[in-house]
C-alpha cells in the first residue's frame, strides 16, 4: 500500500480494495529489487480475458522494468489460456512503449472529450 500511493497516489481505501480484489484472484504480483519494491504486476481475471498491468518506482522508470512486468504477466496470463489486454492512458508514452516493447499492439483507442454548454 505505501509503495503504490507514493508512487501513484490515490485514496488508501479505493487502493486497499483494488489490492483486496486482486489479492484474492492471485492476480497481484510484487516486484523487487534487492529487498526493495521497485513495481507491481497485476492480472484481472475476466475469461476469457485477462486484463494486465503494472507499476513502476518512480526511481527505476526508464531501465526496462515495466517491460519486463508486462511480459511476464502475458505469459502468466497465456499459460492459462486466456486472452491478454493491456491499456493505458494515451498520454502516457513511457507505458505505451514498455506495453509495445512486450508484444502487444496497438489495436483501439478511447480519446477524451470534454462537452461544454
Amino acid at each position: 500500500m505505501d509503495y503504490t500511493l507514493k508512487t501513484l497516489g490515490g485514496d488508501y481505501v479505493e487502493t486497499k480494495n483494488y489490492y483486496a480484489f486482486l489479492i484474492k484472484q492471485n492476480g497481484l504480483f510484487l516486484v523487487y529489487n534487492q529487498n526493495q519494491i521497485i513495481g507491481t504486476g497485476e492480472i484481472r481475471f475476466e475469461p476469457p480475458y485477462a486484463y494486465i498491468g503494472m507499476t513502476v518506482d518512480l526511481e527505476m522508470r526508464g531501465k526496462g522494468y515495466g517491460t519486463s512486468i508486462i511480459r511476464a504477466m502475458k505469459n502468466k496470463v497465456l499459460r492459462k489460456n486466456l486472452i491478454p489486454l493491456c491499456g493505458v492512458d494515451t498520454s502516457n508514452i513511457p507505458s505505451i512503449k514498455a506495453i509495445e516493447k512486450a508484444g502487444f499492439n496497438k489495436t483501439n483507442s478511447i480519446h477524451k472529450f470534454l462537452i461544454f454548454s
